[in-house]
């Protein structure tokens, strides 16, 4: 988990965020970018989530989470009145109106209000996540990348935003030599939907760079959404594991995520397929 010092622009155009690792309190840059990182706290209009802390977690009185009143064991589910910000974090307020975490490594949303927008900086997109519960975070990767990344990348612009919320990284990658698509690069632009227990999660338009992958796209419109997404592999070999707590089952099981184009099953991973402008991408969940 790394708080986010500022965000400058490198001499290729690249926006950079400067960090400072949580642990260690390290300083460095690393690019900015969804398919990196993920704010390590929910900021969207959640309105129902799932416990997925292995010890549970606890319900305040107060906002700064104290004076507890109960403890809250994993699995269950909680249903959530607003997001409160609070300093460097964000807290959720409950229907009862006590108050839990908004950490993404303790609690997953499970309901997002559909017209919700986040009411903090958003990361600059690059196109989301390992281990997102959060996300990212999902879901969260090492931090260790920060020593191979502290000096791979110079600045010669002032500070353009200045997000105040930690982040944390959504996939154990590393991140020398990343892809990042032109200021000027083609866009198209593919629809959505994701779909489980006979209900749309999730529906909508995302725009991505031209020659992206339908992978490529669902990871930047999970991120659009505030969708927790998990997922192995790359490129040929990805395979997406959860969406939102609705998660492949075991090796023959047949439960997972199957994915169409425009109603048709492609013959081969979503991270192969390369997408073309008015694509329809339907994800549905097969129990």
């Amino acid at each position: 988990m790394f708080l986010v010092i500022s965000q400058q622009t490198n001499k290729q155009g690249h926006a950079i965020y400067r960090v400072k690792d949580m642990n260690s309190g390290k300083t460095g840059y690393t690019l900015s970018g969804s398919k990196y990182f993920a704010h390590a706290y929910y900021s969207a209009k959640v309105t129902r989530i799932k416990v997925i802390n292995p010890k549970g977690i606890n319900e305040y009185g107060k906002v700064n989470l104290t004076s507890k009143k109960r403890h809250v064991k994993k699995n269950a589910s909680l249903s959530v009145r607003k997001v409160v910000n609070y300093g460097l974090s964000n807290r959720m307020q409950l229907t009862n109106g006590r108050y839990i975490t908004a950490n993404k490594k303790f609690i997953l949303a499970t309901k997002i209000k559909k017209s919700s927008q986040n009411t903090r900086p958003s990361t600059p997109t690059a196109t989301t996540t390992g281990t997102s519960t959060s996300t990212p975070p999902t879901n969260s990767g090492s931090t260790a990348t920060t020593a191979t990344t502290g000096t791979t990348t110079t600045t010669n612009n002032s500070p353009s935003a200045t997000p105040t919320l930690p982040v944390a990284l959504t996939n154990p990658v590393a991140l020398t030599n990343p892809v990042t698509p032109s200021n000027d690069a083609k866009t198209i632009t593919t629809t959505i939907s994701i779909h489980a227990d006979g209900a749309i999660i999730a529906s909508g338009n995302i725009k991505v760079s031209s020659g992206a992958s339908a992978f490529d796209a669902l990871q930047a419109f999970a991120q659009q959404q505030g969708l927790a997404l998990t997922y192995k592999g790359s490129g040929a070999t990805t395979y997406v594991t959860g969406i939102n707590g609705y998660n492949a089952g075991p090796a023959g099981t047949m439960t997972g995520w199957l994915y169409s184009v425009n109603g048709t099953l492609p013959g081969s991973s979503m991270g192969a397929y390369t997408l073309k402008d008015g694509d329809s991408i339907s994800m549905t969940y097969i129990k």
